[in-house]
């Protein structure tokens, strides 16, 4: 057994997600996002049909992670805020097979996201954090973190008209309005570096892919982010 294989073993969560669970929580998702609002998918044909994929997202709205699950072309686990896995709704995240991310433990999210890749599913992460401007203006590196572990290559994806400026990170979009989300370029790691120093490179070499999408779809679709920053864990 290799050193990487042992280290592995080591971290392997007692718990991982199932692949049936986004499945039928894709279906449910896009039925739901796209009979309330006119969702705009573009770009889906970037996304590889087989092998793993991190899809790597914007996050300025509370519905924004239903809705790249469901304008997703291919079903995908997502790590998703750990409050999200409290109280009665805790059973349905599991059962959607999204990652519960808590304060303290993101190693196990990542572990738990790194068998998913490595069993060549789809993972869906907001590198951002939090939602906000959705402007790419810092990342954190966990996104690069699984790339530079599996080689699975990264989707930057945009997403405009979740929130506009002035509304609460929890509110909701208006009924029918339209909102884009638009799959860029894979971007490949090509080094199996998995040092501190490669990880910071290739954490700026994605913030920067996808500001770089920002812009462009913002040009391209004329949806501009919200300005302001309310913020929200």
């Amino acid at each position: 057994m290799t050193t990487h294989q042992q280290t592995h073993t080591h971290n392997t969560p007692a718990w991982s997600p199932k692949p049936q669970g986004p499945r039928w929580s894709q279906h449910v998702a896009r039925a739901l996002t796209t009979t309330l609002w006119s969702v705009q998918r573009h770009g889906t044909e970037n996304v590889p049909s087989t092998g793993p994929v991190i899809l790597a997202c914007n996050h300025i709205g509370f519905i924004d992670g239903p809705l790249l699950l469901g304008a997703a072309p291919r079903p995908a686990h997502f790590l998703v805020k750990g409050t999200f896995f409290e109280g009665p709704i805790a059973p349905i995240m599991r059962a959607a097979g999204q990652i519960p991310v808590t304060p303290g433990k993101g190693r196990y999210a990542l572990d738990a996201a790194q068998q998913v890749l490595n069993d060549n599913r789809v993972i869906g992460i907001f590198p951002e954090g939090r939602r906000g401007k959705g402007d790419l203006t810092k990342i954190h590196p966990g996104v690069s973190w699984l790339a530079c572990h599996t080689q699975a290559p990264v989707i930057p994806v945009t997403i405009l008209g979740t929130r506009t400026t002035g509304a609460k990170v929890s509110s909701l979009p208006r009924i029918r309005s339209r909102i884009i989300v638009d799959f860029s370029q894979p971007l490949h790691m090509e080094s199996t570096d998995t040092s501190r120093r490669t990880i910071t490179q290739v954490t700026e070499r994605i913030r920067e892919a996808m500001s770089t999408h920002v812009q462009h779809v913002q040009n391209q679709y004329r949806i501009a982010l919200p300005t302001d920053d309310p913020g929200s864990p």
